[in-house]
């Protein structure tokens, strides 16, 4: 339940735990995933034991009742040989490892992909007082963009004040996060389309060499219509921030040249970039009609459905958003500011109560804009705009009002 009870208390159980079993057995598909999973939690400072799969498959026998039998006297002999840790599986594992591994260790078991986007955030901050956030966390840097997309996910068609952020404000946002995080995993400036800014090398600059330390990945998006020049392409060389760049030629025709010529100058300064080829786009907004009349039980299920496919946070005015979304409604005025969705980036505020935040708590257990907003895939059960093709842009600034509503069409 994401509604707060025991606020800055909720995980202390958890974390007690693991303050009393601090070391970590990790169970990696090979030596190489292995590898990744200690450098990604290298800046905690802790004992770290790898074990492979591919070095214990052998050991497990292909008639399937002596494979369990095998499977409890291995997990028993893991269990007395690495006392006071905790266990991290890779999903990949065999299902019935899992299963008795689970059953004998209960609360010490943790699947990898979960462990390092949700529960490490408790285990630095319990054991070693660190901050650290394995959730997206993006930046908007402007909300000017080369196309007006129908569905945009930043509420752009709604916007009609559309304008750049000043250098100053942005850079308030980025230092006020990182005076609270000591490690992230993903940090990106966002838009509106970033690289339409008019000090975009500066703001990667200032991120890369003051931050890079606590960045696991720092990458900035783009629709593929803007090309970058060259001073802006060799900063984005020098400091290996990942480019992901849609592909909407197929749907806007006009920009295919431009696209063409992106890729090229990406490949040209050997920049690390990932395409996005077109594919189906998520109706988020504007709400279905009934969505106005769900109770706060059902908000409540809907945000904690929702948070499980998609849970990236938004900073604006030095403050961090329980989902982006609800920052980016504030600034095309869809939502008003509220203390529900956000908290302020202050020292001031709780670690534990931050960490509880990041992880999906709400005073209300759910955002405000979940009442206005679709969801995401697991709670939308609309179909993908434009045939699940691509989205269309829009020359108009679209309407909508909480007091004046439009409403979604299935």
């Amino acid at each position: 339940m994401p509604k707060w009870t025991n606020k800055g208390h909720e995980f202390d159980e958890l974390g007690e735990m693991f303050i009393k079993n601090s070391n970590i057995v990790h169970f990696a598909c090979n030596t190489d995933a292995h590898v990744d999973f200690k450098n990604e939690i290298a800046f905690l400072d802790v004992n770290v034991v790898g074990i492979p799969l591919e070095s214990i498959e052998p050991f497990f026998s292909k008639i399937k009742f002596i494979k369990k039998i095998q499977i409890k006297n291995y997990i028993n002999t893991i269990i007395k040989k690495y006392k006071n840790s905790i266990f991290i599986l890779n999903e990949n594992c065999d299902k019935t490892f899992i299963k008795y591994f689970k059953k004998q260790l209960k609360e010490k078991i943790f699947l990898e992909q979960k462990f390092l986007l949700d529960e490490l955030s408790i285990y630095a901050l319990y054991v070693k007082n660190l901050m650290y956030k394995g959730r997206g966390t993006c930046v908007p840097i402007t909300t000017l963009c080369s196309l007006n997309c129908k569905y945009c996910s930043n509420f752009q068609p709604y916007n009609k004040d559309r304008k750049h952020f000043e250098y100053d404000e942005i850079i308030k946002n980025i230092d006020a996060f990182f005076n609270v995080f000591d490690r992230v995993k993903y940090f990106s400036l966002t838009g509106g389309e970033p690289f339409l800014h008019p000090r975009i090398k500066d703001i990667l600059s200032y991120v890369a060499e003051k931050y890079s330390d606590k960045i696991h990945n720092f990458s900035c998006p783009t629709n593929g219509t803007v090309v970058p020049s060259d001073d802006i392409m060799e900063t984005i060389k020098k400091y290996n921030i990942e480019i992901l760049c849609d592909n909407y030629t197929k749907s806007v025709a006009r920009i295919k040249d431009t696209y063409e010529k992106l890729i090229d100058k990406y490949k040209e300064f050997k920049i690390n970039y990932v395409t996005q080829d077109e594919r189906s786009f998520i109706r988020l907004f504007p709400p279905q009609k009934k969505s106005l009349s769900l109770n706060n039980a059902e908000l409540i299920a809907k945000y904690t459905g929702c948070k499980e496919t998609y849970s990236g946070h938004g900073l604006k005015q030095e403050k961090i958003y329980t989902c982006c979304l609800s920052g980016f409604a504030e600034t095309a005025k869809i939502l008003e500011e509220n203390k529900n969705d956000s908290l302020p980036l202050d020292k001031s505020v709780d670690k534990k109560e931050m960490i509880e935040f990041i992880l999906g708590y709400t005073e209300l257990g759910y955002a405000i804009l979940c009442k206005y907003c679709n969801g995401f895939p697991g709670v939308n059960k609309l179909p993908y705009d434009e045939n699940g093709v691509s989205q269309v842009p829009h020359s108009e600034i679209l309407e909508w009002s909480i007091d004046n509503p439009t409403f979604e069409k299935v």
